[in-house]
């Protein structure tokens, strides 16, 4: 009976638990859980080439995703502005077009929007945008808090990298389009729909050049090349 009390021993049992625990810990330190984790943090990068220095001071640079179909974009120099940002009501009295129009017919083919406002100055906003949003509904939605970004701008190039979490539906592929916006008039300076399926795996390296007409008459504003990579 003494030899069964000392099997069993409160000291050899708290030893048994924490080796069970330590060996529980090592199990959820393998390599496929490190591996998995690497893939959900990739990170995408986004180049683009102006025909010169591009000027954050004066354009908004506005990345527009979509996880199954191109995103629809206005192929016009009209007023433009993004979900549950700030509009300007008059001149949209002035183009004679409410911002119904612009839900139903462009934003609620969005799943997000990246807009660069200036050199470590990012907002991001998820989707999806609903096509019946009006007035009052459009500042329902808000931009996330915990987003971050890197922002680079070297020669003719614009560089500005995320993590794809960030984007929650966009899984294996997807689809990007790029506008610029004059921040004083909100006119569409240049706009580039990608309207091919980019691939969001590791290790891949997608580019191009814009097929688009520039709207705008300042170089600076004027998209020439686009990259993509995913790390």
């Amino acid at each position: 009976m003494t030899r069964l009390l000392n099997v069993f021993n409160p000291s050899k049992l708290y030893l048994l638990v924490l080796a069970l625990l330590l060996g529980v810990a090592l199990t959820a330190c393998s390599p496929n859980t490190v591996t998995n984790k690497a893939f959900s943090s990739r990170t995408i990068q986004i180049k683009l080439t102006f025909s010169q220095l591009p000027n954050t001071s004066l354009y908004y640079y506005t990345y527009i995703f979509s996880p199954s179909a191109p995103p629809q974009t206005p192929n016009t120099t009209r007023y433009f502005f993004t979900p549950g940002r700030p509009y300007d009501q008059d001149q949209l009295d002035r183009d004679g077009v409410p911002i119904e129009y612009f839900y139903r017919n462009y934003f609620s083919t969005w799943s997000g929007y990246v807009r660069a406002e200036g050199i470590n100055n990012t907002i991001l906003f998820n989707g999806p945008f609903s096509a019946t949003t009006n007035a009052q509904t459009h500042f329902s939605y808000q931009q996330r808090s915990s987003f971050s970004s890197v922002t680079m701008s070297q020669s003719n190039t614009f560089t500005i990298q995320f993590l794809l979490d960030y984007l929650p539906t966009l899984i294996s592929s997807g689809y990007l389009s790029m506008i610029v916006t004059n921040k004083d008039t909100g006119k569409i300076e240049d706009l580039v729909d990608i309207n091919t399926v980019l691939s969001l795996a590791n290790d891949t390296e997608q580019r191009g050049s814009d097929p688009s007409v520039d709207f705008g008459t300042d170089p600076a504003a004027d998209i020439t090349q686009w990259e993509v990579k995913i790390f």
